[in-house]
């Protein structure tokens, strides 16, 4: 263990305009948006985002909303496909390779990551840093960047009903939402920014 060292990389704080991307969009005042981002793979479990959003879908009430996910890769078509099938053309928008992730976070008051496994995302130290309400799988690195309650609600990976009742819960409460965002942006401040990196790894190189 003593000549091991783990330096978490660092990210730029995302910023942009929220109301651009509600325009897109076409988002009403009232309406929460739940956002996606990363490459289209299984791996990412995108499919299960989709499966756990027609769960939401189906409740009677509750909070209004929609979805966007943003990337690329080979299971676009299937994503397209189970969005249709589960009625939810109208609510869930594919938006491909998008440049503008600073403005895609600040109009989100949701960030979900529903991957099956992953190593140490940048995408989710974004999201922290922009203070969104974060669900994430508990799985790979993830736990090491965020923990349940405290600034992120994690499920298990794969697990719909869970990774649904999670959205859900954080869809109607507001307080929660900002707690949670709030939490995120905190820890991110301190332990996942550029400056933070280049100075571990300055003091590692001179072997301190």
């Amino acid at each position: 263990r003593s000549a091991v060292r783990v330096i978490y990389n660092g990210v730029s704080r995302p910023s942009g305009d929220a109301e651009r991307i509600r325009r897109e969009l076409r988002l009403a005042p009232s309406e929460l948006l739940i956002l996606a981002l990363g490459s289209l793979f299984p791996v990412k479990g995108h499919l299960v985002l989709v499966e756990a959003l027609s769960v939401l879908a189906s409740q009677v009430g509750g909070a209004r909303w929609r979805a966007a996910i943003a990337g690329i890769g080979d299971q676009e078509e299937a994503l397209r496909t189970a969005i249709g099938e589960h009625g939810l053309t109208d609510r869930v928008h594919l938006l491909g390779f998008r440049e503008d992730v600073g403005e895609l976070l600040a109009a989100a008051d949701v960030y979900a990551m529903p991957s099956l496994s992953e190593g140490s995302p940048l995408a989710l130290m974004e999201a922290m840093f922009a203070g969104k309400a974060i669900v994430a799988s508990r799985t790979g690195g993830i736990p090491e960047l965020v923990t349940h309650d405290s600034d992120a609600l994690l499920v298990p990976p794969g697990d719909v009903g869970a990774l649904a009742a999670a959205l859900e819960t954080l869809l109607s409460d507001a307080s929660l939402r900002d707690r949670l965002g709030g939490a995120a942006q905190r820890r991110a401040a301190v332990s996942f920014t550029l400056e933070r990196m280049t100075d571990e790894y300055e003091r590692l190189y001179a072997g301190n």
